[in-house]
């Protein structure tokens, strides 16, 4: 039921009499959030917080597509090290490379970023070079 508001009665008067009932109606207990500080309060104004909070909670990404192809291919390089076995190396470069074609043939508006398919046996040769490196450390502290 919505109340309505007395004739002589100020808008702020009635704002804190609905809220003064609500309350004494328990419509605020157990509220998420409760008890937890508000986010992002000690950072600096900014008056896009509410974009960049809605972009964060729906994971939406606004790296345009070949840039973000280009930053994919070098976390790619970086954790070649943590892939246990040479199959498995071989075939995220092959879906890297897939990806690659996939996005020079795609009509999507972009910046001029020049992503060019991965050489998989230079790739494997560098893995291969590394593993090598690691068991031999290994063998050494044995």
């Amino acid at each position: 039921m919505q109340e309505k508001k007395a004739p002589l009665e100020s808008y702020e008067a009635f704002a804190d009499r609905l809220i003064r009932e609500a309350e004494a109606r328990g419509e605020f207990a157990n509220l998420p959030g409760l008890g937890k500080p508000i986010p992002g309060i000690d950072q600096p104004r900014d008056e896009n917080w509410w974009i960049k909070d809605k972009l964060r909670r729906e994971n939406h990404n606004l790296i345009p597509t070949r840039l973000g192809v280009k930053l994919e291919v070098e976390k790619l390089l970086e954790t070649l090290k943590s892939i246990p076995s040479e199959s498995q190396v071989r075939d995220r470069v092959r879906k890297m490379n897939q990806k690659i074609r996939e996005v020079h043939y795609s009509s999507a508006e972009s910046p001029a970023v020049i992503v060019l398919p991965l050489d998989e046996e230079v790739i494997v040769e560098q893995w291969q070079s590394r593993s090598n490196q690691l068991q031999g450390a290994n063998k050494k502290r044995r």
